[in-house]
């Protein structure tokens, strides 16, 4: 997983008070070789940017003050420039990092990958069992391409960590999945939430762990944190929840210090929020950034303005999305129920074993 050198850190504090886009997501294409169950990605057959509109999009970003940038798609090695849109990346000085599912990643290529200058490779894992991370994206030999991906990065020297959604189908082995992390080098890093797709489809849904799941998934996590608990049990005191020092803080970096840019042009809040703010090719960028009327609406609100969350003893273990408020309940301040069952389940196993 990047991690940024404090200077960096630095900029970053300073990017959210001033509302400077510090950080991007791009994804390159909707396009995928995968069928994932979870996905919430629509598979529009649109003109996606030009090699040249990609490099503009990325001159505009610069221009601009993003410095952190993370290539998505879909899966972006789809894409047969994808090598030069990561050289272009590096000589504009950008640090990114790629989200791949691995599968096009082979001996052949990983080589140049690595020489294109991306600073951290994520790669998707659905599972430590073969079968049933295969199961889960619809495609058969996904895992071995995955888990050969990732030895070939960390054999050439990349740093990779391999990331996973956290759901019914994988929450009771979260130890022997963390396993599989170590037996590979990497970090894992995963969480239990799922989004609403793009154009409203909720069916995937179902699997979303329950309360009961959670509770059994955090005692997992935390009995293998034990050795830190001085340093989470500090961690935790600094978390909680503060009228006073949380009624200026904004509620997320979305459209304040992040963005999303997707594969034609368009420009939103962030991966979750569907409204868009322009377009980097065809609008002014500046201009939309600092007056559309949703973003000055949505950097006027603050974490003290989610009256819900207001004392809440879970607060400190809550991740409030505003976008998956707006797309499930209408509210960007009406906190999903599934975030508030994660929240307790994570209280819940946190004060069993750590406390």
């Amino acid at each position: 997983m990047l991690r940024l050198p404090d200077n960096i850190k630095r900029l970053y504090k300073k990017a959210q008070k001033h509302c400077v886009p510090i950080e991007a997501l791009f994804e390159l294409t909707h396009r995928c070789n995968l069928r994932c169950i979870h996905c919430y990605i629509d598979s529009e057959k649109k003109r996606e940017l030009s090699t040249n509109g990609v490099m503009r999009a990325l001159d505009v970003l610069s221009q601009n003050g993003t410095i952190t940038i993370i290539f998505s798609g879909g899966e972006a090695l789809l894409r047969p420039d994808i090598f030069d849109i990561l050289k272009y990346a590096k000589k504009t000085g950008f640090i990114s990092t790629l989200f791949t599912n691995g599968t096009l990643i082979d001996k052949s290529n990983v080589k140049r990958l690595i020489d294109t200058g991306v600073a951290a490779f994520e790669i998707s894992v659905y599972s430590d069992i073969e079968k049933d991370h295969d199961e889960f994206t619809q495609v058969k030999g996904s895992f071995q391409a995955a888990t050969g991906a990732v030895k070939l990065l960390k054999a050439g020297g990349a740093d990779v960590t391999i990331k996973t959604v956290w759901n019914k189908r994988n929450y009771h082995r979260a130890d022997s999945f963390l396993r599989l992390a170590s037996d590979l080098g990497v970090e894992l890093r995963g969480a239990p939430y799922l989004s609403v797709t793009n154009d409203g489809g909720a069916g995937h849904l179902n699997l979303r762990c329950s309360k009961e799941e959670l509770v059994q998934f955090y005692t997992q996590v935390y009995e293998r944190r034990k050795d830190r608990g001085n340093e989470m049990r500090k961690e935790l005191e600094k978390k909680k929840y503060d009228y006073d020092s949380l009624k200026d803080k904004r509620i997320c970096g979305a459209c304040v210090m992040k963005l999303k840019l997707d594969p034609y042009g368009d420009v939103y809040p962030c991966v979750a929020f569907g409204e868009k703010l322009g377009n980097i090719i065809h609008d002014d960028f500046t201009a939309f950034w600092r007056e559309n009327e949703f973003a000055k609406k949505f950097r006027a609100l603050r974490v003290t303005d989610i009256k819900k969350c207001v004392g809440c003893d879970d607060y400190a273990f809550c991740r409030t999305c505003p976008a998956d408020s707006l797309r499930e309940c209408g509210d960007m301040l009406a906190p999903t129920d599934e975030k508030c069952i994660v929240a307790k389940a994570q209280r819940e196993a946190f004060y069993k074993i750590i406390l």
